[in-house]
């Protein structure tokens, strides 16, 4: 780590299990360096860092989150969850509020949710290519707020 460089830990956005199909998490990783795929076992998304909400897709169950150092996040709940036509997640602040770190930014329904087979959260620095290195850290459990998802040099 250079002198003008600085890590960052990134705390879990919710609670999970790393997601053990090689397969779907490398074609993330293969377009985003830093995605990390999470089984999940809570049923709420908290804010990482304090920022705001900049964009909620029209089915409620993604949303990109930019926080106030800049750092851009998307995050998705569910990979069939667009066949349960907006049932299941409910976003609880609109585009452009400012929240505080840990404030909730969605609450979904883990039983509606895993119909269509294993409940995951995809997890993406959007901006990754700006930082000189993401590292995963690799644990059986995450719990949201409590446990480092990623550590960012930037």
């Amino acid at each position: 780590m250079s002198a003008s460089s600085r890590l960052i830990e990134i705390p879990s956005p919710v609670s999970g299990k790393l997601c053990t199909d090689t397969h779907k998490s490398a074609m993330y990783q293969a377009l985003f360096e830093g995605s990390v795929i999470l089984n999940v076992t809570g049923s709420q998304l908290f804010a990482p860092f304090d920022g705001y909400l900049s964009h909620i897709d029209k089915l409620n169950y993604s949303l990109r989150f930019t926080c106030s150092n800049g750092l851009q996040f998307w995050f998705r709940i569910g990979e069939e969850a667009g066949s349960l036509h907006a049932q299941g997640c409910d976003v609880a602040h609109a585009v452009g509020k400012k929240v505080k770190k840990g404030t909730q930014l969605m609450q979904f329904n883990p039983t509606l949710l895993k119909q269509g087979g294993t409940l995951t959260a995809m997890i993406i620095v959007v901006n990754g290519a700006k930082l000189k290195r993401i590292d995963i850290k690799k644990a059986r459990q995450y719990l949201a707020l409590e446990d480092s998802l990623f550590t960012l040099e930037i």
